[in-house]
């Protein structure tokens, strides 16, 4: 699939093979391709309220381990289209023990707004924190540490990796957006 505009790169998982992570293995790239897409962002995770409308944009999903861990991790990625790129990327925060964004406008938001927008779920889903523990009383050390700051250091490299790969060059500047445990990962 590919952008109606003319010179547009294909939103296509072969376009992100060759992306490469230090200590970890990629296990599966997926792409989506939004067009026109329209919604009423409404005021939550650090953002206005505002109207979101004719978004065009390319949603990667980079799932990925560091082998021996027995980790999976998600990264999800938007790509504005490249008439509308800032050249600029904003990570965004989770809250609680979610180490990604509760609500689904988030990242779309983020890209109408000429952001590559880039979230982790740090190896997790949601609230439930029964993947802190091995059994009673034995922290699981590794996906704590993927919580707190692995997954993190990840999303960066791979994220700016993803917009290289998409636009020809790098973002040239990077931004986080959070609050409570967003909070404390920007500090990371």
């Amino acid at each position: 699939l590919t952008y109606p505009a003319f010179g547009e790169p294909a939103c296509e998982a072969s376009l992100f093979q060759n992306l490469k992570l230090h200590g970890g293995q990629i296990l599966n790239i997926t792409t989506q391709i939004h067009t026109n897409l329209s919604f009423e962002a409404p005021a939550e995770q650090n953002h206005y309220a505002s109207a979101v409308t004719d978004l065009n944009a390319c949603e990667v999903i980079v799932t990925y381990t560091h082998p021996g861990y027995n980790d999976t991790i998600n990264i999800v990625i938007w790509l504005p289209s490249t008439e509308n790129w800032t050249g600029r990327l904003l990570g965004a925060g989770g809250g609680g023990w979610s180490t990604g964004p509760q609500t689904n406008t988030t990242l779309p938001w983020a890209a109408s707004e000429g952001f590559v927008a880039i979230a982790t779920d740090g190896g997790h889903v949601g609230q439930d924190i029964s993947w802190s523990l091995i059994s009673p009383g034995n922290v699981n050390w590794v996906l704590l540490e993927d919580l707190s700051s692995v997954a993190l250091d990840d999303l960066a490299t791979l994220g700016k990796a993803v917009a290289h790969s998409y636009y020809g060059k790098a973002p040239s500047y990077s931004y986080w957006n959070g609050c409570s445990q967003g909070g404390r990962q920007g500090y990371m």
